[in-house]
């Protein structure tokens, strides 16, 4: 396993994860409308759980002999509910690639790869419950 290509893909996902507690945070403060209340908490929920993803990643990082990054992955702005959603989706989707890209690396360390694989799983429930979120709801069930 080459551990300074594994930190710095850990590293990456650490940016994402800082992004996601910043995103979902100013998300739910900024929910307005009939739907506030059903969503901030959930917002800043996901904003705590990516809090959590990111000491782990930061744990794992120095556990390898690295430095955890301080930058913060891009985090983006919307005006309403629907928006906050897609770009919430899309922030999810590029921690399931970020966390792929690790495992990818992550050779023959089983409890490295135990751990991305549970990120992945967690992460794409995410994606899974904001795709959900977005769907049509005159669809017929």
């Amino acid at each position: 396993m080459d551990r300074k290509a594994v930190i710095k893909a850990l590293n990456d996902t650490l940016a994402l994860e800082y992004a996601a507690v910043v995103q979902y945070a100013q998300f739910s403060y900024c929910v307005k409308g009939f739907r506030r209340l059903a969503v901030t908490d959930w917002f800043f929920e996901q904003g705590t759980t990516s809090l959590t993803h990111a000491r782990l990643m930061g744990d794992k990082i120095v556990a390898l002999g690295g430095i955890p990054t301080t930058q913060v992955g891009p985090v983006k702005e919307a005006q309403d509910l629907t928006g906050m959603v897609k770009l919430s989706l899309e922030l999810e989707r590029r921690s399931v690639e970020s966390y792929q890209a690790a495992l990818a690396l992550a050779a023959d360390d089983t409890a490295l790869r135990v751990l991305l694989e549970s990120r992945i799983e967690a992460e794409q429930a995410d994606v899974e419950e904001l795709e959900k979120m977005l769907a049509d709801p005159t669809q017929e069930i």
